[in-house]
């Protein structure tokens, strides 16, 4: 008997405190941290890369992005209206980086008299680092329990955008002869030119690339457990993020966030 009693205590204590948590009026604050995921969509990433002068070198960043898995911390607020259904908004730092698969450029050049000859330059390990500060606001849905479904629109802001490259270059410096050799140190031979061989990390900043502002819809779940909320959304963009068209299509970016809070009822 008593083991019954406390069990409806309890039950009763728990239902106490789910419906004060859901009452019209009520206030709570969520710091959350977590990590994002982000694909981009549409048209290309595309940009010319002038290589010791040699402006004819193009490298077009068109190929199938990676996204790669980062972090994003911050905080919302929500405002219950009744039991069913409350309001939140909140700001997010969140980064969003992406890879992209190794490519080689190859071209030739005229120099000392020689005739052509070919160089190249093998890019690798390419990542854009890009971070937003996104301002959400959600339409939250209270349909079971601590289950909630949430939908809103997002307003992101552009804090940070650059690439990182690693590049090896094979580069012409001279000419071979059966006399000797001119134009610099042997480093690399083939037939009768001499070669440099280099290897070295790039980074430079694509914040000119990049428009400002970015407009998302933000769909997800959360559910709340003794005041400890785990949060899934996915955010959809609506906007292109560069300044210019890739290829002459927007260039979109869409990502899946994944949190864990902890709720503080005011």
């Amino acid at each position: 008997m008593k083991k019954a009693m406390m069990i409806c205590v309890l039950t009763l204590m728990a239902v106490g405190a789910f419906s004060q948590e859901r009452q019209k009026g009520h206030w709570t604050i969520t710091p959350r941290v977590g990590i994002t995921m982000p694909f981009y969509h549409g048209g290309y990433i595309g940009f010319e890369e002038n290589i010791y002068g040699l402006s004819s070198v193009i490298y077009d960043k068109h190929m199938k992005t990676e996204g790669i898995i980062k972090r994003v911390t911050g905080i919302e607020a929500e405002y219950q209206f009744n039991p069913s259904f409350g309001l939140s908004a909140g700001t997010f730092y969140s980064e969003h980086d992406v890879e992209m698969p190794d490519q080689t450029n190859k071209f030739v050049i005229s120099s000392e008299g020689n005739g052509y000859q070919e160089e190249s330059y093998q890019f690798s390990n390419y990542r854009l680092n890009v971070a937003y500060l996104d301002i959400p606001v959600m339409v939250n849905f209270h349909v079971y329990k601590g289950l909630s479904l949430k939908a809103g629109l997002q307003l992101g802001l552009l804090l940070r955008a650059e690439a990182k490259e690693n590049i090896h270059e094979k580069r012409y410096v001279g000419y071979t002869s059966m006399s000797g050799t001119v134009g610099g140190p042997i480093e690399h031979i083939e037939g009768d030119y001499q070669y440099k061989d280099e290897t070295y990390e790039d980074s430079f900043s694509m914040l000119s690339s990049y428009k400002r502002l970015k407009f998302s819809v933000p769909v997800g779940a959360s559910y709340v457990f003794r005041n400890i909320e785990l949060d899934a959304r996915y955010v959809f963009g609506m906007n292109n993020i560069l300044k210019d068209k890739g290829h002459g299509k927007s260039v979109k970016e869409s990502y899946l966030m994944l949190t864990v809070g902890y709720r503080f009822e005011l």
